[in-house]
């Protein structure tokens, strides 16, 4: 019993925690690569997986190594491109 109530807890926490705005309960979103589904409450609760980085257009030189939030990258060849971790860096 008492592990029930934890884990109902634990749940609402993360309801409350991810709470952005209000929506229409059983409303569905997308944000990134997670999915949000809104509560009884009214309330979104959204998955927090580490989304890819989107592709953006860099300048570096060639074969050095530089960091990308919490992600370790290497220049490519061209100067343009990296390949990088894909580490789920924490919110900043």
């Amino acid at each position: 019993m008492k592990f029930a109530l934890a884990l109902c807890a634990a749940f609402l926490l993360v309801v409350l925690v991810q709470a952005e705005q209000e929506c229409t309960p059983g409303q569905t979103k997308k944000q990134d690569c997670n999915t949000c589904n809104c509560t009884p409450t009214g309330v979104w609760a959204c998955t927090r997986k580490g989304c890819p980085p989107h592709k953006r257009e860099i300048s570096c030189e060639p074969g050095t190594t530089f960091k990308d939030k919490c992600n370790t990258c290497r220049c490519g060849s061209d100067g343009k491109s990296a390949a990088c971790t894909l580490k789920a860096c924490p919110h900043q």
